[in-house]
């Protein structure tokens, strides 16, 4: 009897969030199997009464990562929050709100205006990416991704962005997300540089494709970076326009000139993004073109991961990607460029991905199938 009740508002609560979520695949109990797997996983992981916590790159399966927050929360699990259960998306983006004092000292810090988030955030969001790490073979390795891998703040900017524009949360973006969104377009108004050939260049930095570190314009660090920089303009227009009162008071506690959201606009027209229309191809940074071809392909099927059957030396000046990076682009920003750009890219860059993280066979799936190639999605799907 003292269990009944709460027992009840538990299953009752499990019911609604099964209804809103689960996806019901006909004919394939392995797939449906999974996906439900999946997806009890989300809901467990998420806790939307909390706006002080957020999901571990690895959920409530195990301590690898020791529970840190990374870019995968925003970018490959919010859109399931933002669809089932937008509270969810709400706390997980105030987390981020919550912990931007943290993301304006590390640009600070740096050297750089605006907030730059930790690429390992905990509690305080400060970072917590160790700097060095001892290998299987007793080397020790130096960890540069808390310090270089600055599209963090531009993927959190998206993710403030895809939420206001499905929830049409006005009290959210007023309270908490045009902050963000004026804080990283501030960084990367001080972290891009204009150079003598009239263009916008970011040196020094690593894209998802962690295989290749210190690379110069990265094609999804700087298109991200772009996207950044033109929603936070775009969203100073649309509060100005429809929340004439409340924006006056807010873009006075940001202390923003009026001038600003215009160099975002100006820094995002001349960013370089490598992108060459004759070949419709990004190059993934400057100068990938030129490194060496291996064959990514025939090393999916070894138990042993290509970095580690190349070696560090050999594999940063290879083709092979660890995982999605220009492709990506595809999958965050399909609506930006012609279905020929999606499909020059993924056909060049499919081939040379070793898929050396879990997170990159979803993204090939869903650009996959974007372009109609149904075995090859069904395939990276499985």
């Amino acid at each position: 009897m003292v269990f009944e009740r709460p027992g009840a508002a538990h299953i009752n609560a499990w019911r609604r969030r099964w209804e809103e979520a689960e996806v019901c695949i006909v004919g394939d109990e392995e797939a449906q199997r999974a996906l439900r797997f999946a997806t009890y996983h989300l809901i467990a992981a998420a806790n939307p009464a909390d706006e002080h916590v957020s999901v571990g790159a690895r959920g409530l399966t195990g301590e690898a990562y020791r529970g840190h927050v990374f870019w995968d929360t925003e970018i490959y699990m919010l859109p399931f929050y933002i669809l089932t259960d937008p509270p969810t998306a709400r706390a997980l983006l105030m987390y981020r709100y919550h912990t931007l004092e943290a993301a304006r000292r590390k640009a600070k810090e740096h050297g750089y205006e605006g907030a730059l988030y930790a690429w390992e955030s905990a509690d305080t969001g400060d970072e917590t990416t160790p700097r060095r790490a001892v290998l299987p073979d007793g080397r020790i390795v130096t960890i540069l991704t808390g310090e270089r891998e600055h599209h963090i703040s531009a993927d959190i900017a998206y993710a403030v962005w895809q939420y206001w524009r499905a929830s049409g949360d006005d009290s959210f973006m007023l309270g908490a997300g045009a902050e963000i969104l004026v804080e990283t377009a501030r960084f990367w108004l001080s972290r891009a540089q204009i150079e003598p050939d009239g263009r916008a260049h970011i040196r020094q930095v690593i894209g998802p494709d962690e295989y290749h570190e210190m690379v110069d314009d990265n094609a999804f660090t700087n298109a991200m970076a772009i996207f950044n920089l033109e929603a936070a303009a775009d969203a100073i227009d649309i509060l100005q326009r429809e929340h004439v009162d409340d924006w006056k008071r807010l873009g006075t506690d940001l202390h923003l000139a009026e001038t600003e959201p215009g160099t975002w606009r100006a820094l995002a027209r001349v960013l370089v993004t490598g992108l060459d229309p004759a070949t419709k191809l990004f190059e993934q940074f400057a100068g990938y073109f030129q490194l060496e071809e291996v064959d990514v392909a025939a090393q999916r099927g070894s138990g042993t991961p290509i970095d580690m059957c190349l070696g560090p030396e050999r594999i940063r000046h290879s083709k092979a990607i660890k995982q999605a990076d220009v492709v990506a682009l595809s999958a965050l920003l399909w609506e930006k460029w012609p279905i020929a750009v999606h499909e020059a890219n993924f056909r060049y860059y499919e081939p040379r991905t070793a898929h050396g993280s879990s997170l990159s066979p979803a993204f090939y799936a869903l650009v996959a199938a974007r372009l109609g190639d149904r075995a090859l999605a069904q395939a990276y799907f499985r």
